[in-house]
């Protein structure tokens, strides 16, 4: 669990370095990244970062992931 002030830090990093979007793990729970996004109104994804047995192979692994992504950032 982050720390606010370690969740500040980073919204400020990100803020500075122009981020426009946040992949997250599925893992991550979505409390924290709701509140990153409110405090610097750059979204998030949430995507399985981990290559598991959902997948057919790594190329599968990385075809889904990156139709995962297509399809968030037309819906943002």
């Amino acid at each position: 669990m982050p720390s606010a002030s370690h969740l500040f830090e980073v919204a400020k990093i990100a803020k500075k370095n122009n981020v426009k979007l946040v992949f997250a793990s599925l893992t991550n729970p979505r409390k924290y990244l709701d509140k990153f996004q409110e405090m610097t109104d750059i979204p998030y994804i949430q995507l399985p970062l981990h290559l598991s047995g959902d997948f057919k192979d790594y190329y599968d692994y990385q075809l889904k992931l990156a139709e995962m992504i297509i399809k968030n950032v037309k819906n943002k």
